[in-house]
Formats: C-alpha cells, structure tokens, sequence
C-alpha cells in the first residue's frame, strides 16, 4: 500500500512545474486525473524531443496518470462532477478556481 493510495487528484496544469508535482503524488499512489482543454491538451505534447509522436517531457510527467478532455470554461456541470470526485485539486497559480470547485466544498489555494 502507498501512501497516497484512495485519493483522487485533479490536475490543471499544463506547464512542467504542475505536471511534475502531480507526478510525484502519482508515484506516492494518488489517482491523478489530468484534465486537457479540448483540442490543444497539454503544451508538453507538441515540445521535442518526441516519443512515439509525443513530447518527451510530457510523457515522463504524466505517467500513471489518466487523462481526460474537458471544457471547463463551458462545462461547469462537467466541472462540478469532476471536482466533486476529487480530494485534491492542482490549479495553475494565475488561475482562479472554477466556481463549481467552490460549489463542491473545495476552497481556492493561493501561491
């Protein structure tokens, strides 16, 4: 058993300082689920070098790590459900948090 095992984080990052804090709580056993804006996803997926089509960097950070695509600019049901399943959630920090996390009991973290 890990540590961290049980609990679900949301990650929204899309840059590399994001993506690796929620690798390390992947490892610790945490269920990262990495949340894409449809259509761009991740800038780490267009960076060389590339493996098997992807950015390299972008596969060693979001390994052990589902992945889903999710408007939440538009989709605030989406959002709700997401983040009511969730334990945690990782933000960018220029980001507010999406009103439907405060909706479901998750309170905004600042840097």
């Amino acid at each position: 058993m890990r540590p961290l095992d049980g609990i679900t984080v949301l990650d929204l990052s899309r840059l590399l300082p994001g993506g690796a804090a929620t690798m390390l709580l992947a490892n610790f056993g945490a269920d990262v689920i990495k949340i894409e804006e449809p259509g761009t996803g991740d800038y780490g997926r267009a960076m060389p070098p590339f493996l098997d089509g992807e950015g390299a960097v972008f596969v060693l950070v979001n390994r052990g790590k589902k992945s889903v695509a999710l408007d939440l600019k538009d989709g605030l049901k989406n959002s709700a459900r997401a983040c009511s399943q969730a334990q945690a959630l990782r933000q960018p920090c220029s980001s507010p948090c999406p009103p439907s996390a405060a909706k479901s009991g998750h309170q905004d973290s600042s840097c």
